[in-house]
């Protein structure tokens, strides 16, 4: 068996196995019941939480640069 024979039944086997995975898993628990985002004027944060939120996207960090 070559590695390019290898690489390719691993790599279809790991695509094969996650995609059955997700079919076969239970996706109710992707959905929240505590949120209801298409509510208008409902905000999930407090002012001063959303203010918290807000100084901390203006922090500097190896990611923001």
């Amino acid at each position: 068996m070559t590695r390019r024979t290898f690489v390719g039944i691993a790599g279809g086997t790991i695509i094969v196995a996650g995609t059955g995975g997700y079919v076969l898993s239970d996706k109710n628990n992707f959905i929240r019941t505590d949120s209801n985002v298409g509510a208008p004027g409902k905000s999930f944060l407090n002012q001063d939480e959303r203010n918290i939120l807000y100084l901390a996207s203006l922090a500097p960090s190896g990611h923001n640069t």
